[in-house]
């Protein structure tokens, strides 16, 4: 189990939350199957005084209030033995509904579930050589997607060096 508070700023847009999560991991002979759950609360803010407008007067913006308390969970699985790994999660399960505003009734924006799928396979190649190709498949429900592909290189186990590529022509070298 763990906890943590944040606070987000990006120009007028505030956010701070809470996290709370939990995990159970079931141990088998030679590996673990692991669950985890998160339940998380937020407020969205927005600072006027941070925004410049070219209308001063727009209504929609003296008409909002300016913030909102939001209600959020997410969860996961996760296998791993000494070669595999696989796991499967997903963010903003309730996708809790923004709703700023006189009219809490009208339309607002919800938040975009996210779901990840993530694998990879340790291979022995010597004694003191490891390779480890894995992947990261990030999806929301409108199937916005990315790719990360990587390939990780263990020297003896306290050196290692790794390549990544990310759809969309991102590419890393560690």
């Amino acid at each position: 189990y763990g906890m943590y508070a944040y606070t987000d700023m990006a120009g007028a847009f505030n956010r701070t939350g809470l996290q709370g999560t939990y995990s159970y991991h079931i141990p088998f002979r030679a590996s673990q199957l692991s669950f985890g759950v998160s339940l998380t609360g937020f407020q969205f803010r927005i600072d006027e005084n941070k925004m410049t407008l070219l209308d001063a007067d727009d209504q929609l913006l003296l008409n909002t209030e300016k913030s909102a308390l939001i209600p959020d969970a997410n969860f996961g699985v996760y296998y791993t033995d000494a070669h595999i790994y696989a796991g499967v999660s997903a963010m903003q399960l309730f996708q809790s509904p923004l709703k700023m505003g006189a009219d809490k009734d009208g339309p607002g924006f919800k938040m975009m579930r996210h779901y990840f799928l993530m694998a990879g396979y340790r291979f022995e190649i010597n004694r003191d050589l490891l390779l480890e190709p894995s992947f990261l498949l990030k999806t929301t429900d409108q199937f916005v997607s990315q790719l990360d592909v990587n390939v990780k290189t263990y020297i003896k186990e306290y050196y290692w060096a790794g390549l990544s590529f990310r759809t969309g022509g991102s590419y890393s070298i560690v």
